[in-house]
């Protein structure tokens, strides 16, 4: 996963640079890879300052100041996220937004297409997903599509939608155990029940 990458390279290869700049405590010079490199060769900036007791580290590009991430850590040694985090698209829209808590993924974790509409909503509790929901939307905005799974009460939901709200199929599974309902504009067309295994 692209943010797992950025922040596993983050943790590994940042280097401190002396001295204090636009009220930064720590400036660093990164590749595209996120590895430390001389200035000259640099194409994104880190910017770092104490925020609430933590270390705010912003990293934008060189060539177009485009703000690309912010994440928190515990201390100066980046060996511990904690606190925000957000990545944002080439157009500034928020990309991934979340919690860290002792480098795990911790309560609501959002993600937004380029154009701000939603796509994922996820739950974690250490590091461990406990309910998430994708979105689809038409070309019109209006909701295509929509996943929910419950891994603490092992339940998993999907509806969709036709370009004017209505509903086409719903899926909804307990355990292995699941109903599938079809839609007609006369009502329901197929009313099935079936396990996860039959359905795959």
């Amino acid at each position: 996963m692209k943010r797992q990458a950025i922040l596993l390279c983050i943790l590994c290869v940042f280097i401190f640079a002396a001295g204090k700049s636009q009220g930064y405590k720590f400036i660093y010079y990164l590749d595209v890879n996120f590895s430390s490199v001389q200035k000259a060769k640099a194409v994104i900036v880190g910017r770092a300052a104490e925020d609430n007791g933590l270390l705010k580290v912003e990293c934008f590009g060189i060539s177009n100041d485009q703000h690309l991430m912010t994440a928190h850590f515990k201390d100066s040694t980046l060996s511990t996220l904690q606190g925000i985090f957000k990545s944002y698209h080439p157009n500034g829209r928020v990309e991934k937004e979340g919690n860290y808590n002792n480098n795990n993924e911790e309560g609501i974790w959002q993600e937004w297409d380029s154009t701000g509409i939603k796509t994922d909503s996820t739950i974690y509790k250490n590091g461990l997903v406990y309910t998430e929901a994708t979105f689809q939307q038409h070309k019109n905005g209006s909701l295509s599509y929509f996943t929910i799974k419950d891994s603490l009460q092992d339940t998993y939901k999907t509806t969709s939608w036709d370009e004017h709200g209505v509903v086409n199929e719903e899926v909804f599974f307990k355990g292995e155990k699941g109903i599938l309902k079809k839609y007609t504009t006369t009502g329901i067309q197929t009313d099935s029940l079936f396990t996860r295994e039959e359905s795959e």
